[in-house]
Protein backbone atom coordinates (compact mmCIF):
# COMPACT_ATOMS: atom_id res chain seq x y z
CA UNK A 1 0.00 0.00 0.00
CA UNK A 2 1.14 3.85 -0.51
CA UNK A 3 -0.38 7.20 0.39
CA UNK A 4 -0.35 10.18 -2.15
CA UNK A 5 -1.56 13.57 0.00
CA UNK A 6 -2.66 16.43 -1.98
CA UNK A 7 -3.98 19.46 -0.74
CA UNK A 8 -5.20 18.45 2.83
CA UNK A 9 -6.89 15.17 1.29
CA UNK A 10 -4.98 11.72 1.30
CA UNK A 11 -5.51 8.83 -1.28
CA UNK A 12 -4.58 4.85 -0.32
CA UNK A 13 -3.22 2.94 -3.58
CA UNK A 14 -3.83 -0.73 -2.59
CA UNK A 15 -4.18 -4.32 -4.08
CA UNK A 16 -7.88 -4.14 -5.13
CA UNK A 17 -9.87 -7.10 -3.53
CA UNK A 18 -13.67 -8.64 -3.83
CA UNK A 19 -14.86 -5.50 -1.66
CA UNK A 20 -13.95 -2.90 -4.42
CA UNK A 21 -15.67 -4.85 -7.17
CA UNK A 22 -17.70 -2.70 -7.36
CA UNK A 23 -16.67 0.36 -6.75
CA UNK A 24 -14.54 -0.34 -9.64
CA UNK A 25 -17.23 -0.34 -12.15
CA UNK A 26 -18.66 2.59 -11.10
CA UNK A 27 -15.47 4.80 -11.20
CA UNK A 28 -15.25 3.07 -14.53
CA UNK A 29 -17.98 4.17 -16.29
CA UNK A 30 -17.83 7.95 -14.09
CA UNK A 31 -14.33 7.65 -15.83
CA UNK A 32 -15.46 7.51 -19.00
CA UNK A 33 -18.58 9.94 -18.66
CA UNK A 34 -16.23 12.23 -17.43
CA UNK A 35 -13.58 11.80 -20.45
CA UNK A 36 -14.65 10.60 -23.39
CA UNK A 37 -17.47 12.75 -24.56
CA UNK A 38 -16.60 14.14 -28.20
CA UNK A 39 -18.91 15.62 -30.52
CA UNK A 40 -17.08 14.95 -33.52
CA UNK A 41 -16.97 11.30 -33.08
CA UNK A 42 -20.78 11.13 -31.82
CA UNK A 43 -19.74 10.04 -28.53
CA UNK A 44 -22.16 11.92 -25.88
CA UNK A 45 -23.21 10.77 -21.92
CA UNK A 46 -25.91 9.41 -22.96
CA UNK A 47 -24.21 7.17 -25.57
CA UNK A 48 -21.32 6.18 -23.37
CA UNK A 49 -24.07 5.07 -20.96
CA UNK A 50 -25.50 2.91 -23.21
CA UNK A 51 -22.79 0.80 -24.34
CA UNK A 52 -20.68 0.89 -20.99
CA UNK A 53 -23.62 -0.04 -18.41
CA UNK A 54 -22.68 -3.27 -18.26
CA UNK A 55 -19.35 -2.07 -16.55
CA UNK A 56 -21.37 -1.81 -13.39
CA UNK A 57 -24.01 -4.82 -14.04
CA UNK A 58 -23.80 -8.15 -12.32
CA UNK A 59 -24.50 -11.27 -14.42
CA UNK A 60 -23.78 -11.70 -18.23
CA UNK A 61 -25.11 -10.54 -21.58
CA UNK A 62 -27.61 -11.48 -24.51
CA UNK A 63 -24.13 -12.88 -25.79
CA UNK A 64 -22.87 -14.96 -22.74
CA UNK A 65 -20.30 -12.52 -21.67
CA UNK A 66 -19.99 -11.29 -18.49
CA UNK A 67 -20.69 -7.91 -17.38
CA UNK A 68 -18.26 -5.66 -15.32
CA UNK A 69 -19.29 -6.97 -11.88
CA UNK A 70 -18.59 -11.20 -12.58
CA UNK A 71 -15.59 -10.29 -15.14
CA UNK A 72 -13.71 -8.22 -12.12
CA UNK A 73 -14.55 -10.96 -9.48
CA UNK A 74 -12.88 -13.18 -11.54
CA UNK A 75 -9.69 -11.30 -12.31
CA UNK A 76 -9.55 -10.30 -8.58
CA UNK A 77 -10.22 -14.06 -7.67
CA UNK A 78 -6.84 -15.15 -9.74
CA UNK A 79 -4.68 -12.32 -9.09
CA UNK A 80 -1.11 -13.71 -9.49
CA UNK A 81 2.49 -12.46 -9.87
CA UNK A 82 1.63 -11.70 -12.89
CA UNK A 83 -1.26 -9.21 -12.78
CA UNK A 84 -1.58 -6.12 -10.97
CA UNK A 85 -4.86 -4.73 -9.97
CA UNK A 86 -4.72 -1.58 -7.83
CA UNK A 87 -7.61 0.75 -6.50
CA UNK A 88 -7.11 4.02 -5.32
CA UNK A 89 -9.38 5.02 -2.18
CA UNK A 90 -9.94 8.16 -0.87
CA UNK A 91 -9.88 9.58 2.83
CA UNK A 92 -13.62 7.82 3.36
CA UNK A 93 -12.52 4.46 1.41
CA UNK A 94 -14.64 5.21 -1.38
CA UNK A 95 -13.14 3.62 -4.89
CA UNK A 96 -11.71 6.96 -7.07
CA UNK A 97 -9.36 4.87 -9.64
CA UNK A 98 -8.06 1.98 -10.43
CA UNK A 99 -4.99 0.28 -12.56
CA UNK A 100 -5.28 -3.01 -14.09
CA UNK A 101 -1.88 -4.30 -15.71
CA UNK A 102 -0.98 -7.76 -16.91
CA UNK A 103 2.52 -9.21 -17.63
CA UNK A 104 4.00 -11.87 -20.03
CA UNK A 105 7.09 -13.77 -20.43
CA UNK A 106 7.88 -10.86 -23.26
CA UNK A 107 5.81 -7.93 -22.58
CA UNK A 108 3.68 -5.70 -19.99
CA UNK A 109 -0.01 -4.94 -20.86
CA UNK A 110 -1.20 -1.33 -19.00
CA UNK A 111 -4.90 -2.67 -19.50
CA UNK A 112 -6.04 0.46 -17.47
CA UNK A 113 -5.20 3.66 -15.76
CA UNK A 114 -8.67 4.92 -14.85
CA UNK A 115 -9.35 8.02 -11.83
CA UNK A 116 -11.98 10.42 -11.33
CA UNK A 117 -11.81 14.05 -12.28
CA UNK A 118 -11.46 14.34 -8.39
CA UNK A 119 -7.83 12.35 -8.55
CA UNK A 120 -6.72 14.22 -11.87
CA UNK A 121 -3.85 16.70 -10.96
CA UNK A 122 -3.12 15.19 -7.61
CA UNK A 123 -0.31 12.87 -8.57
CA UNK A 124 -1.85 9.60 -7.91
CA UNK A 125 -1.28 8.74 -12.06
CA UNK A 126 2.17 8.87 -11.36
CA UNK A 127 2.36 7.00 -8.26
CA UNK A 128 0.01 4.80 -10.40
CA UNK A 129 2.70 5.18 -13.27
CA UNK A 130 5.81 4.22 -10.98
CA UNK A 131 3.98 0.86 -8.99
CA UNK A 132 3.07 -0.48 -13.01
CA UNK A 133 7.20 0.36 -13.73
CA UNK A 134 8.19 -1.96 -10.52
CA UNK A 135 5.86 -4.51 -12.03
CA UNK A 136 7.26 -4.36 -15.47
CA UNK A 137 10.98 -5.17 -14.53
CA UNK A 138 12.56 -5.02 -17.36
CA UNK A 139 9.89 -5.54 -20.18
CA UNK A 140 8.44 -3.35 -22.65
CA UNK A 141 4.97 -2.40 -22.13
CA UNK A 142 1.96 -1.63 -24.47
CA UNK A 143 -1.26 0.18 -24.26
CA UNK A 144 -4.08 1.61 -26.16
CA UNK A 145 -5.46 5.08 -25.38
CA UNK A 146 -8.76 6.73 -27.10
CA UNK A 147 -6.89 8.77 -30.12
CA UNK A 148 -8.55 12.00 -28.29
CA UNK A 149 -7.76 11.61 -25.16
CA UNK A 150 -4.74 14.32 -25.41
CA UNK A 151 -4.00 14.09 -21.34
CA UNK A 152 -3.69 10.78 -21.29
CA UNK A 153 -1.40 10.65 -24.20
CA UNK A 154 0.80 13.32 -22.97
CA UNK A 155 0.93 11.67 -19.51
CA UNK A 156 2.30 8.10 -21.29
CA UNK A 157 4.67 9.96 -23.73
CA UNK A 158 6.16 11.59 -20.25
CA UNK A 159 6.49 7.98 -19.28
CA UNK A 160 8.24 7.07 -22.85
CA UNK A 161 5.59 5.43 -24.99
CA UNK A 162 5.49 6.07 -28.31
CA UNK A 163 2.65 6.53 -30.55
CA UNK A 164 2.61 2.66 -32.59
CA UNK A 165 -0.30 3.25 -34.82
CA UNK A 166 -3.72 3.76 -34.63
CA UNK A 167 -6.35 0.68 -34.35
CA UNK A 168 -8.52 -0.34 -37.84
CA UNK A 169 -11.36 -0.31 -36.24
CA UNK A 170 -12.90 1.90 -33.43
CA UNK A 171 -14.09 1.16 -30.61
CA UNK A 172 -17.24 0.41 -30.09
CA UNK A 173 -17.84 1.57 -33.83
CA UNK A 174 -16.97 5.14 -32.51
CA UNK A 175 -13.92 6.22 -30.65
CA UNK A 176 -10.34 5.33 -32.81
CA UNK A 177 -7.68 3.72 -30.90
CA UNK A 178 -4.04 4.95 -30.43
CA UNK A 179 -1.56 1.90 -29.52
CA UNK A 180 1.01 3.26 -27.94
CA UNK A 181 4.50 1.20 -26.70
CA UNK A 182 7.36 1.90 -24.58
CA UNK A 183 10.84 -0.51 -24.98
CA UNK A 184 12.16 -2.00 -22.17
CA UNK A 185 13.82 -0.05 -19.68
Amino acid sequence: MSQVSYQNRRFEIQRATLDDVTGIGEVHLQAWIETYPNEEYGVDEDWIKSEFNFLVLDGQNEQGRDNGIPFRTKVINNLNEDTLYEVVKDENGKVQGFMHVDRTDDIVNLNAIYLTNSLKGTGVAHKLMEHADVFTGNLPMKLQVVAYNDRAIKFYEKYGFKKAGMEADRFHGKMPVLNMKREAL
